[in-house]
């Protein structure tokens, strides 16, 4: 299984808006997010992620 990260930092006048900006910062703004267990599988391989430009408003985007 490969797992890609993205990463991004936010600032904002409220936390919410700091999230906001974080996430439009990693590209992934339009996406749902989906909270998923925080275990990762043995051989797993991490790679440091880009979203795809063909990413549609509504796509799922997993979250560890």
């Amino acid at each position: 299984m490969i797992i890609e990260l993205f990463g991004a930092t936010g600032n904002g006048n409220t936390e919410i808006a700091a999230f906001d900006e974080a996430l439009h910062g990693a590209g992934i703004s339009n996406l749902n997010l989906i909270y998923l267990s925080s275990v990762i599988p043995p051989k797993s391989k991490i790679k440091i992620g880009k979203i795809k430009n063909n990413s549609k408003h509504g796509d799922r985007a997993t979250l560890l």
